[in-house]
Formats: C-alpha cells, sequence, structure tokens
C-alpha cells in the first residue's frame, strides 16, 4: 500500500500532471491516481521510482500492460515510462489520437 505521504511526493514531482499525457489535475473532477510503471501484478514494488501520477484515462489504459503493438511498425514496443523516457512531442501527437 502507498503512503499518503509518498502519494503527495508523486504528485509533487510530476507537478501535479498526469506523466503520461501532461493534462493538469486541476482540471479534473477527480483526484488524479498513483500508477504502478510495473504493475504489481507483475511483481512491481509500492517504491517512488516504480510510481507515476496518471489521470483516470490513462491509468486505465495503461492497466497492467508494459508493452503494446506500435501502429505504425506493427512490432511490440514498451510503453511510455517516465522514468526513463522524456516527454517529446511525439508523445503530445500520440496522447491526442489517444483521446480522440
Amino acid at each position: 500500500m502507498v503512503s499518503d505521504r509518498t502519494r503527495q511526493l508523486i504528485r509533487q514531482r510530476a507537478k501535479y500532471l498526469c506523466e503520461y499525457c501532461h493534462s493538469p489535475e486541476y482540471l479534473s473532477p477527480d483526484r488524479f491516481t498513483i500508477d504502478h510503471l510495473m504493475p504489481k501484478s507483475l511483481g512491481g514494488a509500492d517504491d517512488s521510482e516504480n510510481l507515476a501520477l496518471a489521470c483516470r484515462r490513462c491509468n486505465e489504459r495503461h492497466y497492467n500492460f508494459t508493452k503494446g503493438i506500435d501502429q505504425e511498425t506493427q512490432q511490440e514496443s514498451f510503453l511510455f515510462n517516465p522514468r526513463h523516457q522524456q516527454w517529446s512531442i511525439d508523445c503530445a501527437i500520440f496522447a491526442l489520437k489517444i483521446l480522440d
């Protein structure tokens, strides 16, 4: 279980933005959730490096997946991980496609 203190640290580290689509928490009717980058069901831990702030939509889409099929290459690839990858314009375009 993630402590209240850790939850607040994760929210502050993310600057209150979803770490996947970068939507601001203040625009959401619901408080953002704490997502496990490596899902607990796959052996992920509750340490801060495995946790990300996520809006409900991104958290539900992430579910317990760590890989997906790239729509352009049809190859399996890892999902975006905010601890290991940089947010870029490509991510913004992909996020917009998902939200359509």
